[in-house]
């Protein structure tokens, strides 16, 4: 938690300023990997897990079902190319 709010909402408010803002091909520091900032990395992981975790109920719901549930699916949106 920070203050009242759950850590990870508006993560982009506490992560903005330390993403790319050239591009990586452009980027002297870091040509190779990204280097994401703790906070979202956190956040992705958090998600991701979660993720993961509500997948392998599908999964075993799936088995148990007609199979008409359509899979969950994981999806990050940017801003735009250079942070993606």
């Amino acid at each position: 938690m920070i203050g009242d709010l759950p850590m990870y909402r508006h993560v982009w408010e506490y992560i903005k300023d330390d993403l790319p803002k050239g591009g990586r091909k452009n980027d002297p520091v870091q040509p190779g990997e990204p280097h994401l900032p703790a906070k979202l990395e956190g956040a992705l992981r958090s998600l991701y897990d979660d993720y993961v975790r509500y997948f392998k109920l599908w999964e075993d719901s799936i088995a148990e079902s007609d199979g008409n549930q359509p899979p969950p699916v994981f999806i990050v949106v940017c801003n735009n190319t250079n942070v993606s």
